[in-house]
């Protein structure tokens, strides 16, 4: 039985929920951080790109349109999802160097 099992249950749903959480939770932070690697090399590979046949020709490459398949939303997707959590991660570093800097 996940979480244990003891003499007294008041604690079994926490205890049920935090191996819920950990069981799905490890797996969906690795697919997300899959996700921002797969989209850092596919922002990095775009920025050669761009450096052989301009921004204009590489956004065109980026963006689905036509026949696009489920492949072409997930790569722009996560081009996105790569920029945001690398903002947050260099916003996050500023924020706590400013902080130990202060105190």
């Amino acid at each position: 039985m996940p979480g244990g099992g003891g003499a007294g249950t008041s604690g079994q749903p926490r205890r049920d929920r935090e191996y819920w959480l950990g069981f799905l939770g490890r797996p969906a932070l690795f697919v997300v951080w899959a996700g921002v690697f797969w989209g850092t090399l596919v922002a990095l590979s775009l920025l050669w790109s761009a450096l052989e046949v301009g921004p204009g020709e590489t956004l065109a490459r980026l963006l689905p349109r036509g026949r696009s398949t489920a492949w072409d939303y997930l790569n722009a997707g996560a081009v996105l999802l790569a920029l945001a959590a690398w903002a947050l991660v260099a916003t996050v570093l500023v924020v706590n160097r400013r902080g130990r800097a202060a105190s």
